[in-house]
């Protein structure tokens, strides 16, 4: 993937505290559960992501390029699309200001 000045270590600002739990992931991933073709390339690749993550010593800054990869594809795919980069990496990362949450709003984003 490009550089690109303008989302360059825009990772640095994702609140990586907030834990995901099952439901969630059930949620994001039920999708697939109409094409099981891309549900087994979507668990080979979250496979290599934790090879990497388990490797010794752990290759934390491939799984993190490899992640952020996938973030950076996906945001085509959500409402956020039309709204910008930026403001989708501010929802990801879950550290909003009230001002951007009323943008949200406004723009009917769920977020």
């Amino acid at each position: 993937m490009q550089n690109n000045p303008s989302t360059d270590n825009v990772d640095d600002d994702v609140d990586e505290s907030a834990p995901v739990d099952a439901e969630a992931w059930e949620n994001a991933l039920k999708p697939y559960a109409s094409y099981p073709d891309a549900a087994y390339d979507l668990a080979r690749y979250l496979t290599a992501i934790k090879k990497h993550l388990r490797a010794k010593p752990p290759e934390i800054s491939a799984a993190t390029r490899e992640l952020s990869e996938v973030c950076d594809i996906l945001f085509p795919f959500t409402q956020f699309h039309e709204a910008g980069y930026e403001l989708y990496r501010v929802a990801i990362g879950g550290h909003a200001t009230r001002a951007q949450e009323d943008l949200f709003e406004s723009l009917r984003i769920r977020y």
